[in-house]
């Protein structure tokens, strides 16, 4: 009887109350941001901080592809050209020899007034047509502020057109950029080593959108790096240009640039984003990755990200402030920025032109660069791995 006399009060229950749950409940679940599901890959694939280490150990072989275990330390052989002086700062045209052959093209801007051993900036350009030549106020400002900058060529800008021209439809780099490119950005770090001003505890590195990845490529596989400043480029979706996907293999198959960002743990990185390009979604999707990595790597207060949302794909004025003040915090930079310049022509930041063309041992054509590439370990003992 006490069953009997129940069913019909829990069916009635379950009659007026489920249409109010159902009711409740959404029509469709939100769509997962895009980077999420790569991301969760990436957290998938490791668990403890030896997990970690041991990823970044893999991961690093494979970015150097060619390069590994370490490029050989051949001769820089440095070609300076006429120094210009500015208020507050100079600027020295250079190229160094990255391989027999090769050459890297550069201006290496400094304080007018050098006391002591100096930290040292490499300023690296994304994909836009003045390359280097473009960079000159905030490397003016960070000279002021008593940095040395060595503002680089992308391999196919400016002067540095040896292998190919700039990375166009009309014009796409060869399969050898990315290496080439790397090879650059370490023989850089060496080659600031060179310098007798230069603090070699204190070597650092930014650039936007294609020099962001330049920025942490060179960051995640050498640990002379202190500080790392991406800009507008750290992404789990964004592919990029052949130059940004790492040797044949690396890009989208086994990572991305979000976790090749994170590899740069523990030293400080600010990843500075924006709401008008592949970044928009890094607060939510790949920065908490990065901070997750830094938290394992006992560093999570090394990492900061500013983000910009009304804002595009550029280095501007907001996002070199951000920069100016991460790389104060860290003992880079002292006093104020001060972007006042008189700008420089190209032919006078140029190395090589119809004046001054390249040496007659240069390489000729990218066949030959290639080929050079691929002996590179031949040519000398190559020195320890940066682990």
């Amino acid at each position: 009887m006490t069953n009997n006399f129940c069913l019909p009060a829990i069916c009635c229950i379950v009659l007026i109350v489920s249409p109010m749950v159902f009711a409740a409940l959404p029509a469709t679940l939100p769509a997962p941001l895009p980077g999420e599901d790569l991301i969760h890959n990436c957290e998938a694939s490791w668990t403890t901080r030896a997990d970690w280490k041991a990823k970044v150990a893999s991961l690093k072989k494979q970015i150097l592809g060619p390069l590994a275990p370490w490029p050989p330390q051949t001769a820089l052989n440095p070609i300076w050209r006429t120094k210009i002086v500015h208020e507050g700062y100079t600027v020295v045209p250079l190229a160094i020899e990255s391989m027999p052959g090769f050459y890297c093209m550069a201006d290496l801007y400094e304080p007018t007034q050098i006391t002591g051993k100096r930290p040292a900036i490499i300023r690296a350009h994304g994909h836009f047509m003045y390359g280097r030549y473009g960079t000159q106020e905030e490397c003016a400002a960070m000279a002021r502020m008593g940095a040395v900058v060595l503002s680089i060529s992308m391999v196919g800008y400016n002067d540095c057109k040896q292998y190919c021209l700039e990375h166009t439809k009309e014009h796409p780099p060869g399969p050898a950029v990315f290496s080439l490119q790397l090879l650059n950005l370490i023989r850089c770090v060496d080659f600031l080593g060179t310098l007798p001003e230069v603090d070699t505890n204190n070597l650092n590195i930014t650039g936007e959108s294609g020099g962001g990845t330049q920025t942490f490529f060179l960051a995640a596989v050498d640990s002379r790096i202190k500080v790392a400043i991406p800009v507008v480029m750290v992404s789990a979706t964004h592919v990029g240009c052949l130059c940004e996907r790492g040797p044949a293999g690396l890009i989208p198959a086994i990572t991305n640039h979000a976790e090749i960002a994170a590899m740069h743990a523990p030293a400080p990185q600010l990843v500075i984003s924006d709401g008008k390009d592949w970044t928009r979604y890094v607060p939510e999707v790949e920065f908490p990755y990065i901070q997750k990595v830094y938290a394992v790597m006992n560093a999570p207060d090394k990492v900061e990200n500013v983000h910009l949302a009304d804002e595009g794909h550029d280095y501007g004025p907001s996002k070199r402030n951000a920069a100016y003040a991460f790389l104060i915090k860290y003992g880079v930079l002292t006093g104020t920025p001060n972007e006042a310049i008189t700008r420089d022509s190209d032919d006078a930041l140029s190395v090589f032109n119809d004046k001054n063309p390249l040496p007659s041992t240069a390489l000729k054509t990218p066949a030959a660069i290639e080929e050079e590439l691929a002996h590179l370990q031949d040519r000398a003992m190559p020195a320890a791995a940066k682990e």
